[in-house]
């Protein structure tokens, strides 16, 4: 077929141009599409992952959140009245920092690992003599012992074959209780048993989200699984030694998924930080708020009528994303 040469121009201009645009678009970084384009079946570009960073660098993109009700709050209605940034630290748990062990990942999750003989040692927030909450997210094999400036808990043998004991360390002996991880009831000094399962081919016990309220000044300290007290104005140590929080594995090893820290109790409120949820407080104080020097019988008569309102006894634990047992991985589908 023969054109006339002023076709052959507009045809050869054509070409040119449409070889520029090409061009153009091989330098151009791909965009994610919208949702619409999805919608409309046409094709996609991939989507680009970030690599998590090398270990020792604590940048990254996953973390276990403990979803303490005021540290996730946003003020909304109907939720607490959220604890300010500047109260709160979550440690950034770097292994050069925490006295050895190394990140890991599994399901997502970034934690800190720690064979037998390394101890994970963090210093606290805040001044040695004010009230201070720790919260906490920890997996542990028989023999790891947890020191929160001077608040002792152990995990140790279990009393039936497959379970371990979670324990205080030198506390008054109590009935345990049998319990799914994560289903804790209050007991008088508190012990629990918690199923031993397979994490990465070693036997762990999952503990649940953990809180210890230290009270250096009244020489007490409160432990609360979850949102539930279940040991209150068990004594300090008199020497509590180094204002810090340790964690040292058993034979197996230990997990540390979080370490929060924070001024004000997160996890109800709870404005003169004595450990008791305000609103309960208030109704039987007829409004008040123990004061700060109130006699201790005052507190501890309250925190046990408190334990034992069913509101609070009831309380069933919150939903924390965790890492699940090997066998729970391999029966999932596809796997």
């Amino acid at each position: 077929m023969k054109f006339s040469p002023r076709a052959t121009v507009r045809i050869l201009g054509f070409a040119a141009a449409l070889c520029l645009h090409v061009s153009l678009l091989a330098q151009t970084p791909a965009t994610p599409a919208t949702p619409a384009a999805v919608a409309s079946g046409k094709a996609v570009p991939a989507p680009t992952v970030a690599p998590l960073v090398a270990p020792g660098n604590r940048t990254v993109t996953v973390k276990t959140e403990l979803d303490l009700p005021r540290l996730k709050s946003k003020g909304k209605a109907g939720e607490p009245v959220p604890v300010a940034q500047s109260k709160v630290t979550v440690d950034e748990l770097r292994p050069q920092e925490a006295g050895g062990g190394r990140f890991a990942t599994k399901q997502n999750l970034v934690y800190l690992t720690l064979d037998a003989g390394k101890t994970c040692t963090r210093p606290l927030r805040g001044n040695p003599n004010e009230i201070t909450f720790v919260s906490f997210l920890a997996y542990g094999s028989v023999g790891t012992v947890l020191d929160i400036g001077g608040a002792k808990l152990a995990i140790k043998v279990g009393k039936k074959p497959g379970y371990a004991e979670f324990a205080l360390i030198n506390s008054a002996p109590a009935p345990a209780r049998t319990i799914a991880p994560g289903a804790v009831g209050p007991t008088a000094a508190f012990s629990t048993q918690i199923k031993l399962e397979t994490h990465d081919g070693v036997q762990l016990a999952a503990l649940p989200v953990l809180t210890v309220r230290l009270d250096p000044t009244a020489g007490v300290w409160d432990l609360f699984v979850f949102q539930k007290m279940v040991a209150e104005d068990v004594p300090l140590p008199a020497a509590n030694g180094a204002r810090q929080f340790s964690l040292q594995p058993g034979a197996q090893g230990a997990w540390l998924m979080n370490l929060t820290m924070s001024d004000e109790n997160p996890l109800f409120v709870d404005a003169n930080r004595n450990g008791i949820d305000d609103a309960f407080e208030q109704i039987k104080q007829k409004g008040a708020l123990l004061a700060a020097n109130a006699p201790a019988g005052d507190r501890k008569k309250l925190a046990t009528e408190w334990k034992s309102n069913p509101a609070v006894a009831g309380a069933q634990p919150w939903k924390v994303r965790r890492p699940v047992p090997d066998a729970a991985v391999a029966g999932t589908p596809g796997r």
